[in-house]
């Protein structure tokens, strides 16, 4: 009724072993090959004999064998288990590609329906470490404190990404160096760095560095403190758009490539990603009256445009911008809006955003857990 061990043993050392001959037959030498079978063989003959005795010995000769086949085999699960971990990688990577993928949202241009990174200068001294890493979790924040090391000269800033997902500002100084995390924009502007910092901002090569006239600090001197709000993580979904049509209303992330008005005023900005509200879609008309957004001379239903309209709860409504007061979308163009109006780069200033740009619908923040986690409406 129940099978004995060396029996279940056998057979799993058997069944690994000719897996392990159809993975590598064709690399294996046809001598050791031949021989590798041919114990197969009786190896198989002794497991329909119930032969305790010899199953044990030729399980010896048959591991040893394989063994010496190839430097790369192992008798252990090592192998197996690192073929399925680059299996995953590459389900994983094909997921990123074609299904779903994560955005950081690194603006406040979609406030207050999307956080993005905000800084906090604060004299507050820095909590706990278990009350730090319970704050980075629900608000993915982090605490900064940053001081002069010696008397030294700030010569130029520097932005740069770890893990291609965390931005950080580097200080150049001629004898130290100070890393503070976000971007250059909120790290210079939110912790009053601008303010003793002579910049002159160059392009070079399409690197986000900054060259500064010589800025003197004093040893002791703090260059930042307080905090950073990590912007909220979102998943996008890049699925559905290949079979339905984008909906109005709905938050999408497109990529800036190709659209002129974005490449004029930054030669840096193309092939990035936007995240926006879609509220336009091929042939509509788009009118702004503050603080209201009329689509084809009917002011919009959308839950997500609605809220922006109430003027309630953060929102501060739509504002005019740019030449036109309305737009007329042709086919194939959509109109991009932040929700934070009064403070978003859109389509009211660099126009449509062509069909070919559309990456996919915003599904959800997946992190931090603030009051934004969950589905993105």
């Amino acid at each position: 009724m129940f099978k004995a061990k060396y029996l279940k043993d056998g057979e799993l050392l058997l069944k690994g072993v000719r897996r392990f001959i159809n993975y590598r037959r064709d690399i294996l030498p046809p001598g050791k090959l031949a021989g590798i079978e041919d114990l197969v063989r009786q190896f198989q003959s002794a497991l329909e004999a119930k032969d305790e005795k010899k199953l044990t010995a030729l399980a010896k000769d048959l591991t040893k064998a394989c063994e010496g086949a190839g430097p790369d085999y192992r008798s252990s699960a090592v192998a197996e288990n690192i073929e399925v971990f680059f299996v995953a990688i590459a389900i994983a990577l094909g997921i990123r590609a074609y299904i779903a993928q994560p955005f950081k949202i690194p603006t406040g241009s979609m406030q207050p329906t999307l956080n993005g990174i905000i800084a906090q200068s604060s004299m507050e001294p820095e909590p706990n470490p278990i009350v730090n890493l319970i704050e980075w979790v629900r608000l993915g924040r982090s605490w900064v404190n940053v001081v002069a090391k010696e008397d030294d000269e700030i010569v130029g800033v520097k932005t740069y990404t770890v893990l291609k997902f965390f931005t950080r500002t580097r200080l150049i100084g001629k004898k130290h160096s100070y890393d503070i995390p976000g971007p250059e924009s909120r790290v210079l502007e939110d912790f009053g760095i601008n303010q003793w910092l002579r910049r002159q901002p160059y392009f070079d090569s399409g690197r986000t560095t900054v060259a500064v006239a010589p800025t003197i600090i004093k040893k002791g001197q703090i260059l930042a403190r307080g905090f950073i709000d990590s912007g909220d993580q979102v998943i996008v979904d890049k699925f559905s758009y290949h079979f339905c049509p984008p909906r109005r209303g709905e938050v999408f992330v497109f990529t800036t490539k190709n659209i002129r008005g974005i490449h004029l005023d930054d030669p840096r900005m193309g092939s990035i990603h936007y995240i926006k509200r879609l509220v336009g879609l091929p042939g509509d008309r788009i009118d702004v009256k503050e603080p209201e957004l009329w689509i084809n001379n009917q002011k919009a239903t959308e839950f997500g445009i609605k809220r922006v309209m109430s003027v309630e709860n953060g929102y501060r409504g739509y504002q005019e911008q740019g030449r036109w007061a309305h737009w007329d979308l042709r086919a194939r163009e959509y109109m991009a809006m932040g929700d934070n109006s009064y403070n978003s780069y859109d389509s009211r200033g660099w126009g449509p955003v062509p069909e070919p740009n559309l990456v996919g619908r915003a599904l959800m923040v997946y992190w931090p857990f603030n009051s934004h986690w969950g589905v993105i409406r």
